[in-house]
């Protein structure tokens, strides 16, 4: 896609090369990992919840989670959330500045929410005030 972007663009693409703000690089490292942790989360929880009656609202928690981490982040880092959405860009201008960024912050964001996923209980598993009552 990147390649059919530049056919018809030419250099003007490089201003689809996500690049960090001002290349402060722990702002855009930062806010690139909190915004592949909400993501990520958000997909966690709403396509693997029992409960039914939140699944079919999956994808407009999800798309309403990625609108505004792209808004929030596009203008700081980009608002990449993806290895390859950046690194598509950067391959065709061969502008590979900061591509670490963009690698490290998504895995790391990953991680973060599938760790903290797992680890906390789901609501199902938290008794009920009825039953703390009762005992």
């Amino acid at each position: 896609m990147a390649a059919v972007v530049y056919s018809i663009f030419g250099s003007e693409m490089a201003a689809s090369v996500s690049l960090p703000k001002d290349g402060d690089v722990t702002r855009a490292l930062i806010l690139e990992t909190v915004m592949t942790f909400t993501l990520v989360y958000v997909v966690l929880a709403t396509t693997n919840s029992k409960d039914f009656k939140i699944v079919p609202l999956a994808g407009v928690a999800i798309g309403f989670f990625l609108g505004f981490n792209f808004i929030l982040g596009g203008p700081i880092s980009g608002g990449a959330m993806n290895p390859a959405r950046a690194f598509a860009p950067a391959l065709i201008v061969w502008n590979f500045d900061y591509q670490w960024i963009y690698w490290v912050a998504p895995i790391l964001g990953g991680i973060i929410a599938a760790g903290l996923y797992k680890g906390l209980p789901s609501p199902l598993e938290l008794p009920s005030p009825k039953a703390v009552q009762t005992k």
